[in-house]
């Protein structure tokens, strides 16, 4: 009887015990038991396929990639992101007693774990969609908590309402766009079937701001030995890229340096301090300094070697992927994008590397040297001289070499800068020589000094108040622009007439349309950043708000890359067709500027070259105007181009504004309009190679 009882007692402790666990595993963790949960479950979990079973992919020519001098360790990342670790868990983790449970349950989390033990990492596509469902999400819950805090968000400076993980194409980068325009000028339809260019975490609000961008390379190709081997600290350029590495340390730190200098190169287009290199095992957490570019610091985390499970407060520390991850993204709210005109002088410094991680990995693979030097230039900026005066080996640069690029047709844009990734399909690229060099004196640093942040952060919030200002400066009116263009008196309802007449007549315009366009050149030739983004891109171009800084004189342009200039520019000519509507039914058109430096647009791609014009207006869409008179106005605008000529073939929302000025609508955007009657002739012979021939005016910056 007793021996009944007693196991009645343990069928009931054993049935107590199993609803407990399964209480705890469906209800919410704790921010630790997150950290903990996802690191044993997901993170530990990850297989690699066979290499024989990976997918190839196609492996793409070297391209054309900004490389640092050295590559040194990044002493401090570990304190920087502890200290940050440590704030992140007084907020979500206080106490033992506080129990926060805020996130995803174990039930949950465990859930996961079989998906990733059952499909080994084998491709590319693979590991970005492993990184999203075990790493991505986490962190994106994590600052979506740290948000609801406000003592939180005065700590991290956090701005907008939350951060996203995205993938980005840039929809004016490449010859893709060029030779395969749709009849439609949509830019989803246009970039349908293509790769994303780069991976970027952006801060989401009503103008999202970049935070920092990543890349993947699957653990098949860049393995954990790899990294441990290649990546030290090293003079790349003199040691490894030149004297082509024949050791296994140094064929590992090249095929390191590689994937490492592909996110180096977006960084340096993006402006930004940090990135990271994610295999989905190993974490590469990169940082290049403001006043010292030239040197890369990198730190090596490997969370599956790196968390001690041995002891039970390991959850912490911020050694697992998603904590160090998610301390980069904090970092990187105190990191202010850094200026066009920094890019476009740090540009000048940077030798280039022809270069592909896939590519190297394949030459390696094949062991052949002969490959392996083939791809192995170094395109060192015009002064090649280094900081102790010796000449950088690499290969002479002559005339006879320039003139027989341009004679082949090749582009002015340093195509391979538009495109971070390596999976998309091109030609091989061909690097730029940039501008005279100019070097000032760096300081090889880890960390900036306080001083040195300091000045940074006014610096960027002397950048942000002048831009803001800018953006507050009206828009010249249409009847403004054609006065100037027409050489007649002021208009007096203009917003900036009074600035008009600071330094000339009290009646007519200071200046004519073509002395306005030259003098627009000369502003942004000394400052790019005096062009200030104002909205989405387009199918084949970026609105920008210019202000003439002498007269006050305000308007937009229409810029885009070299890839499409041909087909741009030929909007001047539809413009001289559509005169007699320009400020009534087209936008006044001031004239074409071809851009001394690069404008690198994030999302667009790069702009070098502009078409000039009056603010038209907001986009027929988004204006509060009853849906029959919208309709009744468009209708009546294309009836008015069509009668001159013009057949515009992409009348839709984005192409057609409302002008509050007229209490009208407005075309715009005629790349791909065609000229009726007897100007239809001479449109198509001008549009024979349009999209495929060079852009003159860039030419000659082919190395």
């Amino acid at each position: 009887m007793l021996d009944h009882r007693n196991q009645q007692l343990d069928l009931i402790a054993q049935l107590e015990e199993k609803c407990s666990q399964l209480q705890e595993s469906v209800r919410k963790t704790t921010f630790l038991e997150l950290i903990r949960h996802c690191h044993e479950a997901l993170s530990q979990s990850l297989k690699v396929a066979c290499p024989a079973l990976c997918a190839k992919g196609n492996i793409q020519g070297p391209k054309g990639r900004f490389c640092p001098e050295r590559f040194e360790h990044w002493t401090g990342c570990t304190d920087a992101q502890s200290q940050i670790y440590r704030s992140v868990c007084e907020f979500l983790a206080p106490s033992e007693s506080s129990d926060k449970r805020l996130f995803k349950s174990i039930h949950n989390i465990r859930e996961h774990e079989e998906e990733a033990a059952m499909s080994p990492i084998s491709s590319e596509k693979g590991l970005e969609n492993y990184m999203k469902s075990t790493v991505v999400l986490h962190v994106t819950r994590i600052m979506e908590e740290l948000y609801k805090i406000p003592a939180a968000r005065e700590r991290f400076g956090l701005k907008g309402t939350g951060i996203q993980f995205t993938d980005h194409l840039n929809p004016l980068g490449t010859e893709y766009v060029a030779q395969n325009r749709q009849e439609s000028g949509s830019v989803s339809q246009q970039m349908a079937g293509r790769r994303p260019d780069t991976f970027c975490v952006h801060y989401t609000d009503e103008k999202p701001g970049l935070l920092t961008t990543v890349d993947y390379k699957p653990p098949y190709k860049l393995s954990m030995e790899t990294l441990r081997i290649g990546l030290r600290p090293v003079a790349f350029i003199d040691e490894i890229i030149n004297s082509s590495p024949t050791s296994t340390e140094g064929k590992a730190t090249r095929l390191a340096g590689s994937a490492i200098v592909q996110e180096y190169h977006a960084m340096i287009e993006l402006g930004l301090e940090y990135g990271y290199v994610s295999t989905g095992l190993g974490l590469v957490l990169l940082r290049i300094p403001y006043d010292n570019p030239e040197t890369l610091y990198y730190h090596l985390c490997e969370p599956n070697a790196d968390a001690d499970l041995d002891n039970l407060d390991w959850p912490q520390e911020p050694v697992t992927m998603i904590a160090r991850i998610l301390c980069l993204c904090l970092m990187s709210f105190n990191s202010p994008i850094r200026s066009q005109e920094w890019r476009a002088k740090t540009k000048e410094t940077l030798a280039k590397w022809n270069t592909s991680f896939d590519y190297e990995h394949e030459v390696q693979n094949k062991d052949s040297a002969s490959e392996h030097r083939r791809g192995s230039d170094v395109i060192a900026p015009p002064t090649r001289k280094n900081r102790r005066g010796a000449p950088r080996r690499s290969p002479p640069h002559t005339k006879s070499r320039t003139r027989k690029l341009k004679d082949s047709g090749f582009r002015c844009a340093e195509p391979d800068d538009f495109n971070f990734r390596e999976d998309e399909s091109g030609p091989d690229a061909d690097p730029s020589t940039g501008q005279k060099r100019r070097r000032g004196p760096s300081t090889s640093i880890e960390f900036s000094s306080s001083g040195q942040q300091a000045k940074r952060r006014r610096t960027s919030q002397n950048n942000q108040s002048g831009r803001q200002a800018q953006r507050t400066v009206q828009f010249c009116t249409q009847k403004c622009l054609l006065g100037l263009k027409k050489r007649r008196k002021l208009d007096e309802k203009c917003p900036n007439v009074t600035l008009h007449r600071q330094h000339g007549s009290s009646k007519w315009h200071p200046t004519s349309s073509t002395g306005l366009v030259k003098l627009l050149k000369h502003q942004l030739n000394e400052c790019i950043d005096r062009a200030i983004p104002l909205g989405e891109c387009g199918a084949s171009g970026a609105p920008f708000q210019l202000t003439c800084e002498r007269f006050g004189y305000t308007v937009v342009g229409k810029g885009t890359s070299c890839w499409l200039w041909p087909e741009v520019s030929e909007e001047a000519e539809v413009y001289q067709v559509l005169s007699p509507a320009q400020g009534s039914v087209v936008p006044v058109f001031l004239g074409k500027i071809d851009l001394d430096k690069t404008y690198f647009l994030h999302g667009a791609g790069k702009i070098r070259h502009m078409i000039l014009m009056a603010w038209g207006g907001k986009t027929i869409d988004r204006v509060d105007v009853h849906p029959r008179i919208r309709r009744k106005s468009t209708k009546r605008a294309v009836a008015e181009i069509d009668a001159l000529g013009v057949k515009h073939e992409d009348i839709r929302d984005a192409n057609v504004l409302w002008n509050t000025e007229l209490d009208r609508a407005m075309v715009i955007d005629f790349h791909i309009c065609q000229l009726k009657a007897q100007v239809v002739k001479k449109k198509k012979k001008t549009r024979k190679v349009a999209g495929t021939r060079p852009c003159n005016y860039h030419s000659t910056d082919i190395m």
